[in-house]
């Protein structure tokens, strides 16, 4: 990652435009498309409470993104693309996250998790490195961000 810009404040970069395509408060979902034609899936799946049969809606939320895989014809975590990672990054966690937790008041805890590429061996990934540092240089507005050295990143509601 020695190689990125840093950037201090991602507001010079401009979003790509979203839709939110999402169907209940317990699993939201927004797309987005690239420059570069890649499609893109962010996801927030609720920590339902209760037993499976009928769950109730919880305050928790995880957070995880896609992109189009056209060889496998679905969603892949995994895919790595050509793109502006800077872009990507601030239309993911700023305009869709701002969105989400605006339009949601009752959620209080966002959990992200960078999952490794093929080759890492790292206990911290790469990827979230590279969250952490955009999280806690581009606050969310109400939020704070707890990390404890590991590969989760939780942004925990501040109390009022």
């Amino acid at each position: 990652m020695k190689y990125l810009i840093k950037f201090e404040n991602m507001s010079e970069i401009k979003s790509y435009d979203i839709k939110s395509i999402t169907g209940d408060d317990f699993l939201v979902k927004y797309e987005f498309t690239d420059l570069d034609g890649n499609d893109y899936l962010v996801q927030f799946k609720n920590d339902t409470l209760g037993p499976k049969s009928r769950p109730i809606l919880g305050n928790s939320y995880e957070l995880t993104y896609y992109v189009w895989d056209d060889e496998v014809n679905n969603w892949n975590v995994n895919k790595i693309v050509n793109g502006n990672v800077w872009r990507i990054l601030h239309t993911v966690l700023d305009t869709v996250l701002i969105d989400f937790v605006t339009k949601r008041p009752w959620v209080t805890t966002i959990r992200i998790e960078g999952l490794a590429k093929e080759q890492e061996k790292d206990f911290v990934t790469q990827r979230t490195k590279m969250y952490l540092r955009h999280l806690r240089n581009n606050t969310i507005p109400g939020f704070r961000v707890e990390n404890f050295g590991n590969n989760k990143i939780n942004l925990i509601k501040n109390k009022i």
